[in-house]
């Protein structure tokens, strides 16, 4: 009878093991993180939780949603969970979205981003945005991200083009997409 037990034990941690494995698999190709501010609203909400892939700058095009590491210079990152999370707590990554590719100008204008010479008219933004930018040009190798909260935004106006090698990953989605799911 107590070969029995050990066996049925046995065989209930062998059913857990692909959840497991699994669990290991996903994050080493993608990520939760939260995003703390408000520089993202109305798309993702102050505390709200973000899916992401991880990727690197030759995969991210305009209008795509990155976690970024605010370094203005490359900075080598592993992209294992562990490393990103270090990343992520001390604070050092920002959620912002890709308004600006290697070779673009950019300029803040009459309330809009013009890209290029054309005037951007996203339907993500809230309000207009206040104040004046550039005209700017997006030097290799680097990209220039915004919030979508553009008049609450610490972003690449401040903190200048961001290195690709410091893109972390693209968000997929955020817990506010799952709402109509849960609900």
């Amino acid at each position: 009878m107590g070969t029995v037990h050990i066996s049925k034990k046995l065989y209930n941690l062998l059913d857990f093991i692909p959840y497991v494995l699994g669990l290991i698999v996903f994050f080493h190709i993608a990520g939760v993180a939260f995003v703390p501010s408000g520089s993202m609203e109305p798309t993702i909400m102050t505390n709200d939780a973000v899916f992401y892939t991880m990727c690197s700058g030759d995969n991210v095009t305009y209008d795509d949603i990155v976690l970024v590491a605010s370094s203005t210079e490359p900075v080598h990152i592993n992209r294992n969970l562990l490393s990103i999370y270090q990343y992520c707590r001390r604070g050092t990554v920002y959620c912002k979205r890709v308004i600006g590719l290697p070779g673009d100008t950019l300029e803040v204008k009459d309330g809009y981003v013009w890209r290029n010479g054309v005037k951007m008219e996203p339907t993500y933004t809230a309000e207009l945005t206040e104040g004046t930018f550039g005209p700017y040009t997006v030097p290799e190798g680097r990209i220039f991200c915004m919030g979508d909260n553009r008049n609450s935004s610490y972003d690449s106006r401040e903190l200048g083009p961001f290195p690709l090698e410091n893109i972390v990953g693209k968000i997929l989605l955020s817990s506010r997409d799952l709402k109509p799911w849960i609900s």
